[in-house]
């Protein structure tokens, strides 16, 4: 799994605002990105990868990219040299179905990167409250699609 900071994004216009960011705190943000991907998540009926706090997903992209991911806990990052990636943002716009049933909301993820460390992504953190106010968000999609999914 990955190092992540998540915020729940109350709306449209909060996302446009968090759009046109071009800096946080002492760091740029890189040029934006547009894609679209579907993610589909596989368990065993009895769900024996989620009980191990595994993932396995498959991701399609718009680009025409797919990707299949395992996932498990994550190793505690090392941190490296100066003028590097720190972490990667990505604004989503997420919708959950299941037959008639939908959800959508927006979030922010600030994923860490293997050259960045916790004090740097704290930095981000931080600078991102103070700067639109937005309240984290204590669980990854997955889990709550999860939910989503065992809702009558």
């Amino acid at each position: 799994m990955e190092i992540e900071a998540k915020f729940v994004v109350p709306d449209k216009t909060t996302a446009r605002t968090l759009r046109a960011l071009d800096h946080l705190a002492d760091f740029s943000l890189g040029a934006p990105t547009r894609l679209t991907m579907r993610d589909t998540f596989f368990d065993t009926r009895a769900n024996d990868l989620l009980k191990t706090r595994h993932v396995l997903r498959v991701r399609q992209r718009s680009d025409g990219r797919a990707f299949f991911t395992f996932k498990a806990p994550a190793p505690q990052l090392v941190p490296s040299a100066v003028g590097r990636v720190i972490a990667e943002w990505s604004l989503d716009y997420v919708k959950f179905r299941a037959g008639a049933r939908q959800r959508a909301f927006y979030e922010l993820e600030i994923e860490l990167k293997k050259s960045g460390n916790d004090q740097e992504l704290k930095e981000i953190v931080e600078s991102l409250q103070k700067k639109v106010g937005l309240e984290a968000q204590s669980q990854s999609k997955f889990a709550r699609a999860v939910a989503f999914m065992s809702e009558s």
